[in-house]
């Protein structure tokens, strides 16, 4: 997860810039398949590193679907 930055994203033909709060490869970690992106940094970045197995066990506890109140 970016806390500070941007990262350019080269994926299909086109590049998106991701910023603050943006999150690279977490389906890819969950689903443990290898990233083929190619990554640029643009200037001095952060970011956090999550752990796709605990981000699994966390979203398959959620509550699917949503629910009025």
């Amino acid at each position: 997860m970016i806390t500070y930055g941007e990262v350019a994203i080269s994926k299909s033909g086109s590049t998106p810039i991701m910023r603050r709060g943006g999150i690279l490869g977490l389906a890819e970690a969950i689903a443990d398949v290898p990233s083929s992106e190619a990554f640029e940094l643009r200037g001095s970045t952060n970011a956090l590193s999550i752990d796709g197995d605990a981000a699994y066990q966390a979203f398959s506890q959620l509550s699917p679907g949503l629910k009025s109140s």
